[in-house]
């Protein structure tokens, strides 16, 4: 395989050869003179003079072609320039032969240009008038005739030329007898000079031909195996193949069950044609003739009439082994006439080999494999993309317990494609035991207590203190109240003992005491209140009793002072 350096190198050489067109084509005063010229067909009454209108138009037509020619030109080498500089930047085997094709192309279009350089004859850019004649060999010869009319007209529109049709007359049954025409443009003679003769024409119609990507009918199949036979070439080489076919090959595809030949290879539309039947015919004796090595360039005139019905004596048979790619041949020949019976043997089947197969898996896509022929490396069935898989992670499993502390972690495998991950666990709740209780007494403060961990130790709550307090009881009443003296209300601690007194201002009843000493002057709590005269003449009772009981208490604190 060549090498980007030396695809460089020649480049290189393109590159010089572009610049030496650029000034022996004067290309900047060629830009210029059309420039003036367009400028002088602007003027006022300039296709007054038509000679003069006619001269301006002709050269402009000139200049531009050449200018057209060498920016197509300059247009290649950029491209392929281009292309070297992408396959620096990122190698690509792949685009090796694609840059290679284009600095070839580069080289022709530089080679087509400094031709027309050199093409400096008398007439050589004058207009060329080709001329075709069938000569001898009835319906073969004129339709060769007019497919090499077809091709110069292609050719001279491929080089920006136009056809004028001169003369033209059609064959008997099929292609012209003869025809004549003028190619139109800049050097068209001295292009064209070159042409003339009946071999330079056969070179240049297989040389359009084999440019075709495959055979088209049983016409063109059959001129090509007649031509390349006068030639001297057996078109059954492998070389010469297009999609599997080789010119003889593809035209026994179109032969019927009868013998005769048909346009439509299709078994169903099949139907015999004179046309092509009668061209496959000289087709298979100018074969024959190659492998006879008797040669003859278009001359059938002296080709035998086909024996008789029954009366054909065949020699062995001639075999061409079939492919998968291109089928084969079985021929033998009449020893009396020469007359060819050829029939076609079937491809083989392709020999399948399962290849690029890749599984799906849980992050990548799959595909189900390329059938491939292991004989001629012919994809015959193409895979499909498989999807990839979602991953199958199991339950998991515990790789780190979470505490009340910290956060612990679970672990998941993918049983299709091994891969793990780690997803972390929530704390544990804290285990809460209430510590550092204390009741408080009536001397010394007490504490609710702290709400701790007992796994980690971490105090979650603090308690509070509670403030120290006797437990008093409902008090009894230790003096009764006089109306001149205060009474003495005593409480004491159910916890500890402890008491207290409270004055109980004189004259009050004294309610919800205990009277103790002095006597019971309270009223009971629980009587029924009075109401009328009977309330009236108790609190006067109660009074007088008052007043004795006070009466009583002082004469005795008097007798005790005497």
């Amino acid at each position: 395989m060549i090498t980007t350096d030396e695809l460089k190198v020649q480049l290189a050489e393109h590159a010089k050869a572009v610049k030496d067109l650029e000034e022996a084509l004067a290309i900047e005063a060629s830009r210029k003179r059309v420039q003036e010229l367009e400028h002088t067909m602007s003027r006022p009454g300039f296709y007054d003079d038509a000679e003069l209108s006619k001269k301006v138009f002709d050269e402009v037509g000139d200049l531009k072609g050449k200018l057209n020619r060498f920016e197509k030109l300059q247009g290649l080498y950029d491209d392929a320039e281009t292309m070297l500089e992408m396959l620096d930047e990122e190698y690509d085997p792949a685009m090796i032969p694609e840059a290679e094709e284009a600095v070839n192309t580069v080289g022709k279009a530089v080679e087509e240009l400094q031709l027309m350089t050199m093409l400096n004859g008398e007439y050589d850019h004058s207009n060329a008038i080709l001329t075709f004649h069938a000569g001898t060999g009835g319906t073969e010869a004129q339709d060769w005739a007019e497919m090499l009319y077809r091709m110069y007209n292609k050719w001279a529109q491929a080089h920006g030329m136009t056809v004028e049709v001169l003369d033209y007359q059609d064959g008997d049954e099929a292609g012209l007898k003869s025809a004549s025409m003028m190619v139109k443009g800049a050097n068209a003679y001295g292009l064209l000079k070159s042409e003339n003769g009946v071999q330079a024409a056969i070179d240049k119609a297989l040389t359009y031909l084999e440019g075709l990507t495959g055979y088209g009918n049983a016409c063109t199949d059959a001129q090509l195996v007649t031509a390349y036979s006068a030639l001297g070439i057996d078109c059954t080489d492998a070389k010469y193949a297009r999609g599997g076919k080789n010119p003889l090959t593809s035209l026994l595809s179109y032969q019927t069950a009868s013998g005769g030949f048909s346009l439509d290879s299709t078994a169903s539309n099949a139907r015999v044609s004179p046309r092509p039947t009668e061209q496959a015919a000289y087709a298979m004796t100018a074969y024959q003739r190659l492998m006879n090595k008797k040669t003859s360039l278009y001359d059938m005139s002296d080709v035998a009439k086909d024996c008789a019905a029954g009366e054909h004596t065949f020699g062995d048979w001639k075999e061409t082994a079939a492919t998968c790619t291109e089928a084969g041949t079985k021929t033998h020949t009449c020893t009396k006439c020469g007359k060819i019976q050829m029939e076609t043997i079937p491809m083989t089947d392709h020999t399948l080999e399962l290849r690029n197969q890749k599984a799906a898996t849980c992050t990548e896509d799959g595909y189900t494999g390329d059938e491939v022929c292991t004989v001629c490396g012919v994809t015959v069935r193409t895979g499909t993309v498989e999807k990839a898989k979602d991953h199958s992670w199991g339950v998991g499993k515990v790789t780190k317990g979470a505490t009340c502390q910290a956060e612990g972690e679970m672990s998941y495998t993918c049983s299709v494609c091994g891969e793990t991950k780690t997803i972390p666990v929530d704390k544990t709740d804290h285990k809460i035991e209430l510590q550092n209780e204390k009741e408080a007494s009536c001397t010394v403060r007490g504490y609710t207590g702290d709400k701790v961990c007992t796994v980690c130790g971490e105090v979650v709550e603090k308690g509070e203190y509670i403030d120290p307090s006797h437990s008093w009881n409902g008090g009894t009443v230790t003096r009764a109240p006089t109306s001149l003296a205060d009474g003495v209300m005593t409480y004491t601690c159910t916890k500890c003992g402890a008491t207290k007194t409270e004055s109980i201002p004189h004259g009050s009843s004294g309610i919800g005491g205990t009277v103790t000493g002095g006597g019971s002057g309270l009223t009971n709590p629980s009587a029924k209140p009075k109401t009328g005269d009977e309330a009236n003449a108790l609190l006067l009772a109660v009074v007088m009793l008052s007043s004795m009981t006070a009466v009583v208490v002082t004469a005795r604190k008097l007798r005790k002072e005497k």
